[in-house]
């Protein structure tokens, strides 16, 4: 994937969360035909779509749901089950998607992919990956600012691939953040310095997405497989 630096970060170096837990509730999506555990104060951007340019449009296959400040986001997205010619592997796949929901704006640093197991989904492969990028200035939330903080976005992403109905879901949880410090220096930080010591300030947020990746882990399930049936 050109423009696209694959670090060696983990998610599981995240793991250890110091901040006072989350609470979430079991979420409907897609109809009922699909439940997850976010954050109670999450909203589906359905519901407030008007009053905001940023998001536009929301297709059937996916769903929405955004932090009060329209800033953290959380999107599930029914995906096509990637077995093209020149994809072989899961991670490979895991790689096709990741091209899809990141856009490199200016460079996107992706921390190694790790193989999890989804409570109610036991013989489906998953997989994470964490993944920095640096959105374009004037975006919501990224206005150009008068200090010297330099804004990113932190991606926790899930991949849980359904072959039996030729479906990948992919989950995309998605926190921005300032980093404070020279711009030279940190074009040239790794994954480990992006989560590490240049995002320290941030560290709640950075929590935060993981703690968000790991309900959805611990609770996605799939209530009626009728979802994944082509009506044509």
């Amino acid at each position: 994937m050109s423009g696209i630096e694959i670090g060696s970060l983990s998610l599981k170096d995240k793991s250890k969360s110091k901040t006072k837990p989350m609470e979430f509730t079991e979420t409907s999506l897609f109809g009922g035909k699909i439940t997850a555990r976010i954050p109670t104060n999450f909203i589906d951007i359905r519901l407030i779509l008007p009053l905001f340019s940023k998001w536009r449009y929301v297709p059937d296959n996916q769903e929405v749901r955004v932090s009060h400040d329209q800033l953290d986001n959380i999107i599930f997205d029914l995906g096509q089950f990637v077995a093209e010619k020149g994809v072989r592997t899961d991670h490979e796949a895991f790689a096709f998607h990741i091209e899809d929901l990141l856009h490199p704006d200016d460079r996107i640093c992706i921390g190694s992919f790790d193989r999890v197991t989804v409570s109610t989904l036991p013989h489906a492969p998953a997989y994470t990956a964490v993944a920095m990028t640096k959105p374009k200035a004037g975006e919501k939330g990224f206005e150009k600012g008068t200090g010297p903080n330099v804004n990113f976005v932190a991606t926790w992403m899930l991949m849980v691939r359904l072959r039996e109905v030729r479906t990948d879901i992919l989950l995309s949880v998605n926190v921005p953040y300032e980093i404070l410090g020279r711009e030279e220096d940190i074009a040239k930080a790794g994954m480990e310095e992006l989560l590490g010591p240049f995002a320290e300030p941030k560290a709640e947020k950075m929590e935060a997405g993981y703690e968000m990746l790991e309900a959805v882990i611990q609770s996605l399930d799939v209530v009626d497989w009728d979802l994944f049936v082509d009506d044509d």
